[in-house]
Formats: C-alpha cells, structure tokens, sequence
C-alpha cells in the first residue's frame, strides 16, 4: 500500500482507539457505530482536512482498516438515506437507534439495509 502524507497512519487510528489495537466488532450496525467513534476521536488530534483526505483516498492506517471505513462510510450513507425518507435520525443518532430497537420496529425490512 502506497501512503501518502495525507494518510492516517496505523499509529494514529490506534491512538484513536485508546492506544489500543483496533478490534472491529462483527455485527454491521456496531461496526458502523466503531468507525464513527474512531473518525470522532481522529478529530482530537488530527487536521480536519487529512481525515477528509483519507476517507475520499481511502488510508487508515492499513488496508483491512481502510476496506472497513470505506465500507462503513458506504453503508452509513444508505442507511442516512432510509433514514431521511421514513423521518429517523440520521448519523450514530440513527444507528444506535437501530441498535437498541426491534428489527421488526424499524422503518424498512432489514434487507433493505443492505447491510
């Protein structure tokens, strides 16, 4: 993988994570809630304009980093879409609540997800 200056280095998404290694969760939803919280926490410490950089270059650190933020990124944005369309919260405000309800509560078929 080529890095470029603008890149999130792997130091750096560890320390977003507390200094530790990051462990992705299994479970989509919560994976998209990780990633949000990591980009969160990048913000402390890392200019604004590198962290846009890396999500439309597409550096994290490594790339099974890189294919898990991008791809969170992608589902985030559809789900944002259902989202806005149905009247739920967007963003985490919007994942959480998927989390913490029904599946059969939520504004669409899960399918529809795609997740």
């Amino acid at each position: 993988m080529v890095h470029l200056p603008s890149d999130i280095t792997e130091t750096e998404m560890v320390r977003a994570n507390g200094g530790q290694p990051l462990k992705w969760p299994n479970d989509p939803l919560h994976q998209i809630a990780y990633c949000l919280w990591l980009r969160h926490n990048l913000k402390a410490f890392v200019d604004t304009e590198r962290i846009g950089n890396a999500v439309m270059i597409g550096s994290f650190g490594n790339q099974d980093n890189a294919h898990r933020m991008h791809e969170c990124g992608r589902k985030l944005a559809h789900m944002n879409g259902i989202h806005l369309y149905h009247g739920w919260p967007t963003g985490l405000s919007g994942v959480m609540k998927l989390i913490l309800s029904d599946p059969k509560d939520w504004p669409c078929p899960v399918a529809n997800y795609k997740l």
